[in-house]
């Protein structure tokens, strides 16, 4: 996946990140989270003990809601034919949706089975997910589903969610590592981190989970993933 032009605040901000995830990767080469061109990989219990709850959205609601617009084959966005609005994408072994009312409420989440899963290395080593006629099989099914449910690619909007059962999917307003600090923080990292996490709020930028993490903008676009 190729980044995205940053700049302004956002451009601001992420030096600050990266500056600090540089810092503290050199004070702890063992960390329980890999942090690497804004993909967080991390497991799935404490992510779920983190994920940020509903946020003000400035407009006089109490409720934030956050803007997601599809991003090529990793996840698609949109409204299908009943009203609700979806979020659907691969997480294997299943491609999943999930469903949120027009206010964006949760309200389910559906599931189709792989037709055409994903050769493993070895055999039973990780899956090869970009191989090209799996691709083209996922793709075609994606398709097929869509047809189904009457889709239309658009921008959602969604609250804050957790994903239902062991799917690792989600809203987090701001990355762990901007809210949390180390217990090694020291003064200068601590003042870092926190013009960093004011920057991040300032722009309205969010973390989206599905299967791994994508730093959004305030119009839900990927920025960085």
């Amino acid at each position: 996946m190729k980044r995205k032009r940053v700049r302004g605040a956002v451009a601001y901000a992420r030096n600050n990140w990266q500056l600090y995830i540089e810092r503290k990767t050199q004070l702890n080469p063992v960390r329980d989270h890999v942090h690497t061109a804004g993909v967080m990989l991390m497991d799935e219990v404490s992510w779920q003990e983190r994920i940020a709850m509903p946020a003000d959205s400035g407009k006089g609601s109490g409720i934030r809601l956050f803007a997601i617009q599809g991003y090529g084959e990793y996840f698609y966005a949109g409204v299908v034919s009943d009203g609700r609005q979806v979020l659907m994408g691969l997480l294997i072994p299943n491609l999943v949706a999930y469903f949120f009312s027009s206010d964006g409420v949760l309200l389910n989440r559906d599931t189709r089975p792989l037709e055409y899963p994903p050769p493993r290395q070895g055999g039973t080593g990780p899956y090869q997910t970009e191989d090209r006629a799996f691709r083209d099989h996922l793709a075609h099914q994606f398709l097929q589903w869509q047809e189904e449910l009457g889709f239309r690619p658009q921008t959602i909007h969604v609250r804050a969610f957790i994903g239902f059962g062991r799917d690792t999917v989600g809203i987090e307003e701001a990355p762990d590592y901007l809210i949390t600090p180390d217990k090694d923080e020291d003064t200068e990292e601590r003042e870092l981190r926190e013009r960093s996490l004011a920057e991040w709020r300032k722009v309205g930028n969010f973390v989206l989970w599905w299967s791994n993490g994508f730093y959004m903008t305030k119009d839900g676009e990927v920025e960085s993933s």
